[in-house]
């Protein structure tokens, strides 16, 4: 029998958040978490290893972009998408908002569906040329679902992705399309 998460259980909503400072809130967040019984890690891979749950904080009213990980230039020219942490972080995620006082919502989001890690793997793939071809600008374009970000000052990347790009992945998330249909191949949905 396979198991699929659905939703999650938290209480966290409505709790204080204490930092001004959004990676701290994202810290703050993973340890409610870890103290309602999550057992969230801070090495490498998904947040919650055994589930392949990332955890990923955002403040509503947030316009920059957001990053999925970091990764070293080396390993971008080396990884193909479905090997990369990208990958690994970007199937199922929780993502909690906040407006940086309090946490607002906390919504499990599956974004393993075909179609989902089609467009992701190809902005991936397009950035990942592009600098193994030496284009190796402060911002290298994927396209419209993600793009590498070249952290000031050292030799890694940050994978992100627009405001635009993760809402409309978690509204793609939501859908019920793949309920009722299967799709025979994805060459013809994404030309």
């Amino acid at each position: 029998m396979t198991l699929k998460v659905k939703d999650i259980k938290t209480n966290i909503v409505g709790k204080p958040l204490h930092s001004k400072d959004n990676s701290k809130i994202g810290r703050e967040i993973e340890k409610m978490l870890n103290d309602e019984g999550w057992n969230v890690q801070t090495g490498a891979g998904p947040d919650i290893l055994y589930a392949g749950i990332e955890i990923k904080s955002r403040n509503v009213n947030a316009t920059s972009n957001q990053t999925v990980c970091r990764m070293t230039l080396n390993d971008i020219i080396t990884t193909p998408y479905q090997l990369s942490p990208v990958y690994a972080k970007i199937q199922k995620q929780i993502r909690v908002y906040h407006d940086g006082k309090t946490v607002l919502r906390v919504t499990l989001y599956d974004f393993s569906d075909k179609l989902i890690q089609t467009f992701i793997e190809q902005s991936y793939e397009s950035a990942r040329a592009k600098l193994q071809n030496g284009f190796e600008n402060a911002w290298v374009t994927g396209g419209k679902w993600g793009n590498f970000e070249k952290d000031t000052g050292k030799n890694t990347y940050q994978f992100r992705l627009t405001p635009y790009a993760y809402k409309k992945l978690e509204r793609m998330s939501k859908d019920t399309f793949n309920t009722f249909f299967s799709l025979e191949t994805l060459d013809t949905v994404i030309k």
